[in-house]
């Protein structure tokens, strides 16, 4: 019996008929060019380089006659795209591949069905890249939205030497307001050396916002830091190391805080593989940090603040750290990850038992509950759920007399659907 997980019937319309055709003379790898935000369907269309959009709040399946629109940007980006992002206002989006970013104004919406610009079927649409120069120079890994911003409109950019560039991108000229590194900054004749020992950045994603005390264990009564709420920022190595940022906002003049890296329990000679390629961070509480490897194994820890105290050992080692790189300060944090559960995905289904397979796997959260990822891959689409984030909103909401009782004791696995 066939299960069929298009619910809404969006593999009849047009839209996904036409990219269907395009995709299949790609090359056969996982791009990233597809994002629902307000109801509504965003996808690139690699053939005309421009943005196809559909209102799925209208469609059902016997609804296939539902006309998609197509945001022409004003000026096309010339760079091969590999993955797209929206805001959550869902007023930019960023396109953006190894060698370029663009951002796209989207136009306003109205109507009775809510479509752009009252319903035209090609809609222009303002853009303009993103420091173009610098980054055909120089490959940049991914770019994220800032949760933090209160107008939407901060990027956050990672670059291939160890480099993050915050840009503000309202108003008709994105401007540059930060740039800092995390790990040694190769010189373009290194780049590919360090990648090779794991030594660079290859994701980042955001934990959930600290204020107050909680603050307090990002930063130090030294700090320069103002903002109020802060958003940390976990940055993964190649390596399995995770790093912990803090960065203002609003002041420009303040300098990030760099903690890390990070602990890891239990503790591990491979450090939890030597092929990491993506990290995502769940809004739970405590919040849930998940790891996964070129290999397939997903790491699921949970982020938590521990009392022990800086040892010598470590002090020495921040001490050579900012003697080496007076860019960034690095400190021990009591931020600390404790791994509760690996996962083994089935890369490669349709090969023979003694083939080792391996690709970049990318994590997605869903946006209905916390307790759910989906992660993406060369091979196809698998759907984590997480038990244990049960058990901790159980924990979280018992009284002070019944604590002990609802102790999470983390022995219901996670289960994993292939899609």
């Amino acid at each position: 019996m066939e299960i069929s997980t298009d619910h809404l019937g969006l593999s009849e319309h047009n839209l996904f008929r036409n990219l269907s055709k395009q995709v299949s003379q790609l090359s056969p790898k996982t791009r990233n060019v597809l994002e629902c935000k307000a109801d509504v369907l965003f996808v690139w269309s690699f053939e005309d380089s421009c943005l196809l959009t559909l209102n799925i709040k209208t469609s059902s399946i016997n609804q296939t006659d539902i006309k998609y629109q197509t945001l022409v940007p004003t000026d096309p980006p010339s760079f091969e795209i590999e993955r797209l992002t929206v805001n959550e206002t869902c007023t930019q989006v960023a396109v953006f591949g190894p060698h370029g970013i663009s951002i796209l104004d989207i136009p306003q919406r109205w109507g009775k069905l809510g479509m752009f610009q009252g319903g035209n079927a090609a809609v222009t649409c303002k853009s303009r890249s993103l420091d173009e120069r610098h980054f055909t120079c120089h490959t940049h890994i991914v770019s994220r939205w800032h949760p933090g911003s209160a107008t939407d409109s901060h990027l956050l950019v990672l670059s291939s030497e160890n480099t993050f560039h915050l840009y503000q991108t309202a108003g008709d000229r994105p401007s540059l307001l930060n740039t800092w590194t995390v790990g040694r900054r190769p010189s373009s004749a290194r780049v590919h050396i360090l990648i090779g020992l794991g030594d660079t950045a290859v994701d980042f994603d955001f934990a959930p916002p600290v204020t107050g005390d909680s603050l307090a264990l990002y930063t130090s009564k030294q700090s320069s830091l103002t903002d109020s709420v802060m958003w940390p920022i976990l940055v993964l190595h190649g390596n399995g190391n995770i790093y912990s940022v803090l960065m203002s906002l609003s002041d420009k003049a303040s300098r990030p805080i760099i903690h890390g890296p990070l602990r890891m329990y239990p503790p591990a000679e491979d450090n939890y593989g030597v092929d990491a390629c993506s990290i995502l961070c769940l809004q739970s509480v405590p919040p849930i940090v998940v790891v996964a490897t070129c290999s397939g194994t997903l790491y699921h820890c949970l982020l938590l603040n521990t009392p022990e105290e800086e040892t010598e050992e470590e002090t020495n080692r921040n001490d050579s750290w900012n003697s080496l790189n007076s860019v960034y300060i690095l400190r021990v944090s009591r931020v600390t990850l404790f791994v509760f559960e690996s996962v083994e995905l089935e890369l490669g289904l349709g090969l023979k038992d003694e083939d080792l397979y391996t690709c970049p796997i990318l994590l997605h959260r869903d946006c209905t509950t916390v307790s759910r990822y989906f992660c993406t891959h060369d091979t196809g689409v698998h759907a984590m759920s997480l038990a244990v984030v049960g058990e901790l909103e159980r924990f979280a909401e018992s009284k002070d007399e019944d604590m002990d009782l609802s102790i999470p004791a983390l022995e219901e696995h996670s289960t994993c659907q292939y899609l």
